[in-house]
């Protein structure tokens, strides 16, 4: 096979070559994998390892059709790509996340040679991905959120009296020639260490920096081509018949043109979800936020818990099978999540993250969503599920679900019966994917039935809170709040050792923010 790294500018014939060498790697995975599944292993540690070797097969096999997807764009590359992230996902929930503990510590040097560790893990999958039509439902929503933002801050400066700013006066000071002379020989210092980034400056600089994003290919895939297939062996055999044809490149502007399919019915009632404060436009990049480890467990109980990336746990379990129910030819069940932490430890950041990268509407649900609105509560909940069943690709957050604990001596009131009924509803739903928030576990059995899999905030560790500091300073300098930047960072991680992800936040904006 010739080396085409040294070429400059990819001619047809390296892109050719190159996508048949990542179509026979891709092949050589895929037969090892069907392989792997036709054996029946009885015994628990040749199974245990036979699902580590599916899983690095895996992780293998994506990488290789997502850069055979970058080189040619078509529609059967995208198509074969998202029949293996979906049996990837059935995998990663059924089998691989059954696991005990101690089978990663076994495989962990294997797992950390090809950045598949649980700890830190990297999911090739992201919005470029997504349906089309999805994209372009979520411009348009975000738009239509951003009127009525501008409306009633228009509204509040009409009622509002005018305020007179008095500025501050820089106060003089007396220098003398030495000062000026030390002083302007540390500036240069300074200025010499944060462009070779040995300071704290140098490094929230680096930080703040805007990072190229991932290459994403944009093909329309209609969603009556769309054809998933069951099992490996299916597609194993379609590519093996089709290994000499090459993929047309259907025309550039078919795929850059969006498809732009909407219903003013569902769109009324969305604007009336935004007016009442339950449907948000999210605004969270879930690639921005700070990596978090998180204990994974599932209700069932067989189950064994597991540390894992948060990150790559949502994207493996939940955002894969989000994003092809917009093809409408997937069966694949929602993963319906609990997040369990104390306040301010990220959940709705996190949940707010996920919709925002699937580019879906999120409908948050609490105690107070019923209180003091113009419609009345049944009304309410109509407007949800009729929203939900016309969308059918929405993300639904219900907060405060420790009302619903064993200990809990409160009596039935209308506001919990509600909020109940909501959720068995939307639970029992396959077009809709649910993420509960609470302080415990201990809740009602009936309602932690409802839920496919726990995950738990814990307290971070020394690695995550130095990051999640550093990046709270980095965004503040970009954004121009930081008007002098700190020298170091000790005493603060000091400050915040025993606090949660919003309480870091908060501290860090007090201290150093100019408000």
């Amino acid at each position: 096979m010739p080396d085409f790294s040294r070429a400059r500018t990819p001619t047809a014939y390296t892109k050719s070559a190159l996508s048949m060498q990542c179509k026979q790697q891709a092949l050589d995975c895929l037969q090892r994998l069907v392989d792997l599944e036709d054996k029946r292993v009885l015994n628990k540690t040749r199974l245990h390892n036979t699902t580590i070797q599916k899983y690095l097969l895996f992780s293998q096999l994506l990488r290789l059709l997502d850069t055979k997807l970058q080189i040619d764009p078509s529609g059967s590359n995208k198509l074969i790509f998202l029949q293996i992230c979906q049996l990837f996902t059935h995998f990663f929930t059924v089998e691989f996340l059954c696991l005990p503990s101690f089978i990663f510590r076994k495989w962990h040097q294997k797992l950390l040679y090809i950045k598949c560790t649980p700890e830190n893990a990297e999911v090739v999958f992201y919005s470029g991905h997504l349906h089309c039509n999805r994209q372009f439902l979520f411009e348009k929503r975000r738009d239509a959120v951003e009127g009525l933002k501008l409306q009633l801050m228009i509204q509040q400066q009409l009622n509002e009296r005018e305020v007179i700013i008095d500025l501050e006066l820089a106060d003089l000071e007396v220098i003398t020639r030495g000062y000026l002379a030390r002083k302007k020989t540390r500036e240069l210092r300074d200025e010499e260490n944060t462009a070779l980034g040995l300071n704290t400056k140098g490094l929230l600089l680096a930080l703040g920096r805007v990072k190229p994003a991932p290459k994403e290919t944009k093909v329309d895939l209609p969603t009556d081509m769309c054809e998933l297939k069951t099992n490996l062996a299916d597609i194993l055999e379609y590519l093996k018949s089709n290994y000499f044809v090459v993929e047309k490149d259907d025309d550039e502007e078919e795929q850059m043109k969006p498809s732009n399919a909407f219903s003013e019915h569902t769109e009324s009632i969305f604007e009336t979800l935004v007016s009442v404060g339950l449907a948000v436009a999210p605004e969270v990049d879930l690639l921005s936020l700070v990596p978090v480890k998180v204990i994974v467990r599932s209700t069932s109980k067989s189950s064994h818990t597991t540390i894992f990336d948060l990150r790559s746990y949502l994207l493996a379990a939940v955002a894969i099978a989000h994003a092809l129910s917009a093809f409408g030819s997937t069966t694949f069940k929602r993963n319906n999540l609990l997040f369990v932490g104390r306040p301010k430890s990220g959940r709705s950041s996190w949940s707010e993250a996920l919709a925002h990268f699937l580019r879906a509407t999120l409908v948050r649900v609490d105690k107070k969503s019923f209180v003091r609105k113009p419609i009345s509560r049944q009304k309410i909940c109509q407007k949800i599920l009729q929203f939900i069943r016309e969308d059918a690709y929405a993300v639904v957050e219900f907060n405060n679900l420790e009302i619903f604990k064993t200990t809990s001596r409160s009596r039935k009131t209308v506001t919990k019966k509600t909020i109940r009924s909501l959720l068995t509803s939307l639970t029992a739903n396959p077009f809709v994917q649910v993420i509960g928030i609470s302080t415990t576990d201990d809740l009602d059995p009936v309602v932690l039935k409802m839920f496919n899999s726990l995950i738990y905030f814990n307290q971070l560790d020394n690695f995550e809170r130095f990051d999640m500091i550093t990046s709270t300073l980095a965004q503040r300098l970009t954004g121009g709040t930081l008007p002098d930047p700190p020298t170091r960072t000790v005493r603060t991680e000091k400050m915040t050792k025993n606090m949660n992800c919003g309480e870091i936040i908060e501290k860090v904006d007090a201290t150093f923010v100019q408000k």
